[in-house]
């Protein structure tokens, strides 16, 4: 007779289980302007990426012209295929992101990309005035790279191509648009949730 109620419930929970996909779901991240806002800027970056440090300029401009209206999140798209050391950086970045670093770390490394392998990237923590220690250990034992394979897997299955790549509540911002462009969205975004 317990066996029968058991077998049941072992199989919902294995069913539970499968159906988990707290994997798919957006880890927590630290935002830029009114973390509470409906209309979430996302960048998808790289932080090796040259184009991507020229474009992080602009999540000033969008803080200057928005910031209790909209939330900005960086999300990694590390392309290691010509970037070999943007998942190294990446990782770095979510560690620091640890100590409530995560945008101070990313601007700041942004600005020394040829200067992006292990021991550099701790150099800048050092910089930064950075607990080392804890920096370093997450660091060495990849603590954040899940953080880091959860962006670059929800950056392939939305289909990106390349970096940066901005989206808007998740919907893509075509390639080649132009930040006023951009501007148009967050507005139309703003409107929609205000109505």
């Amino acid at each position: 007779m317990k066996l029968k109620f058991i077998l049941p419930l072992f199989a919902f929970v294995i069913f539970l289980t499968a159906c988990d996909n707290s994997a798919d779901q957006p880890v927590n991240k630290e935002y830029l302007g009114n973390s509470e806002s409906k209309v979430d800027v996302q960048i998808y970056s790289d932080i090796e990426c040259p184009a991507c440090s020229r474009a992080s300029n602009f999540t000033d401009v969008l803080l200057e012209n928005y910031e209790d209206q909209i939330k900005i999140s960086f999300h990694h798209f590390p392309l290691e295929s010509i970037h070999p050391h943007a998942f190294g950086a990446a990782v770095a970045a979510e560690c620091a992101g640890k100590q409530g670093a995560f945008w101070k770390y990313v601007k700041y490394v942004y600005r020394f990309q040829d200067q992006l392998d292990t021991k550099n990237l701790k150099k800048h923590a050092i910089n930064l005035a950075l607990d080392t220690e804890a920096f370093n250990t997450c660091v060495d034992n990849q603590e954040t790279a899940d953080i880091v394979k959860s962006d670059l897997q929800r950056a392939l299955q939305m289909g990106l191509r390349g970096t940066p790549t901005f989206a808007i509540n998740g919907e893509v911002v075509k390639s080649g648009s132009s930040y006023e462009d951009i501007f148009l969205l967050i507005d139309a975004a703003i409107k929609e949730v205000t109505e």
